[in-house]
């Protein structure tokens, strides 16, 4: 019989280092799954246009709303997306936020929201130069740039 003192906690980080092919099948870690799927999540949570662009080292999602503070089932936001793999009800049975993945999956991540621009892992030479590459973006209010990184 098993009891509550059983449950154990999942490392995450090191679950999907052992199970990468669960998140991105055979193909494995890549940014064009991470970016498609950030943005698919950007249209479902209203968005009316969603971006993927990259720039030298640094791929971005860019959308004309703020999908990362945007109401959603479980309030998700800019901060505690990227602090767990967080579910997205919205997006259908057994989805997944896929910020997280960019989080692991990066050397350097930052974001730009209709009130904030912060750097969430890096260096303040990175911010420095994601802040300029997004000025040439096709739409640069509401931004997730990382620099696409295999190794976790």
């Amino acid at each position: 019989m098993y009891s509550k003192d059983d449950i154990k906690p999942i490392d995450f980080k090191k679950h999907l280092a052992d199970n990468e092919h669960m998140y991105f099948g055979s193909r494995g870690a890549n940014p064009h799954s991470i970016t498609c799927h950030i943005a698919e999540a950007t249209l479902i949570l209203g968005g009316t246009n969603a971006y993927v662009e990259k720039f030298e080292e640094w791929w971005f999602v860019s959308s004309g709303n703020d999908w990362l503070n945007a109401a959603n089932a479980i309030d998700t936001n800019d901060v505690n997306v990227f602090e767990s793999l967080r579910g997205f009800p919205e997006g259908g049975q057994n989805n997944y936020r896929g910020e997280i993945m960019a989080m692991y999956y990066s050397s350097a991540l930052a974001i730009s929201t209709n009130s904030i621009a912060k750097l969430i892992k890096g260096s303040q030479e990175d911010f420095r130069v994601y802040s300029k590459l997004t000025e040439q973006l096709k739409c640069n209010h509401n931004v997730l740039g990382f620099k696409f990184n295999a190794q976790l």
